[in-house]
């Protein structure tokens, strides 16, 4: 990615692959910071994740990147900087300018001359996801999917962030907003959210075995998140699944960053000193 543009020199090494190695290193950034500025302000994406192109690299498998440029692109990039022999520089007439290429395979290119908006780039990314069979993050803003992680797993959200249902043991990564959290009083962990965790108005809290709840006084935790939104919605949540012992009620709380629940007796209590 270091072609030079001859016709536009403030677009010259318009692609040019960041780090020491100029890309060579599938980890390194998309790009320097020697690369076109419109290039490096544009809407970047690997795997449907937007990503910071400076700062964000590749996996070392097959990776699916888009560009966006942005509408208020002063200059133009040119496709002639993203495939030109970067050995050779025709504004110097040199050549040896091994260093500004860098050693990734292209399965296919596309490369369209007006900005794209957001659902026809979801679009084509759906199409090269399912022609070569790049696992990419779901990219739906809704969605009917239900996620049980097991312990020790993980699952790295794309940008969308919306799920029906969320429960079990394992690490979710990335910023996430689901509809309904399973409270399993069979599983003996919870959900650790590397990321904001959006309260919903309406959250389903899905019971599950709840004969196997623990006693009136101990509050189980179901999740815990590095931020949360919302948290006044969690008063609005519904509760559904299993019914619950005779005279027991779900009870719902936030404390020490985390979402609790605790199945206790229905009713006041009144404590007299």
């Amino acid at each position: 990615g270091g072609g030079t543009n001859t016709a536009n020199a403030t677009a010259r090494y318009n692609f040019h692959r960041g780090g020491s190695t100029a890309g060579d290193v599938a980890s390194e950034p998309l790009l320097s910071g020697a690369a076109q500025a419109e290039v490096q302000s544009a809407n970047w994406r690997v795997n449907r994740k937007k990503v910071t192109a400076t700062q964000s690299g590749l996996s070392g498998g097959w990776d699916l990147v888009s560009m966006s440029m942005k509408a208020t692109s002063v200059n133009p990039s040119r496709a002639e900087g993203f495939a030109f022999d970067g050995r050779f520089r025709p504004h110097a007439g040199t050549y040896d300018y091994s260093n500004r290429t860098s050693g990734q395979r292209l399965a296919e290119v596309l490369i369209y001359d007006r900005t794209l908006d957001e659902e026809e780039v979801a679009a084509i990314e759906e199409y090269l996801s399912r022609k070569w069979a790049v696992a990419t993050a779901t990219a739906s803003a809704e969605n009917a999917l239900t996620v049980q992680l097991s312990s020790g797993t993980s699952l790295e959200m794309g940008e969308f962030t919306h799920l029906a249902g969320l429960g079990g043991e394992g690490i979710v990564i990335g910023d996430v907003a689901p509809a309904g959290l399973i409270a399993d009083f069979a599983v003996d962990g919870h959900i650790s959210v590397d990321g904001t965790f959006t309260i919903v108005p309406g959250l389903v809290i899905d019971v599950r075995n709840a004969a196997e709840a623990p006693a009136d006084s101990n509050w189980v935790k179901i999740l815990d998140a590095d931020g949360f939104d919302g948290a006044d919605n969690l008063s609005s949540a519904v509760i559904s699944g299993e019914a619950l012992p005779k005279g027991k009620k779900l009870y719902v709380r936030m404390r020490n960053g985390g979402i609790y629940v605790k199945c206790a007796t229905a009713g006041s209590t009144i404590v007299i000193r």
